[in-house]
């Protein structure tokens, strides 16, 4: 299993306390670099944010694989940079 994250003490808790393998910092200089080399090929791939790392990871697809996606903030904000979170939304973050 491999996780990423935009921080590193993220990173950090998904290792330590989740057991995950390994991480990626996805704000990190090279970020597609770091997933290259960490990712075969996928069996499962799950996304909460979107961006850039998902086009890679569909590239990286084994035949039959699972893709979960269930957002794409990191295109909203950046389409609408003014735009303003519901309250509902901000207060779970």
């Amino acid at each position: 299993m491999i996780g990423v994250a935009g921080v590193a003490d993220k990173c950090a808790r998904l290792e330590n306390d989740l057991c995950v393998e390994n991480t990626i910092n996805c704000e990190s200089r090279t970020p597609h670099e770091s997933f290259k080399t960490a990712v075969g090929c996928l069996d499962v791939y799950f996304d909460n944010v979107g961006g850039e790392l998902v086009d890679l990871a569909l590239t990286k697809l084994n035949r039959y694989a699972r893709v979960v996606l269930c957002g794409r903030m990191s295109t909203t904000t950046r389409t609408y940079p003014d735009m303003q979170m519901p309250e509902v939304m901000s207060a779970c973050l």
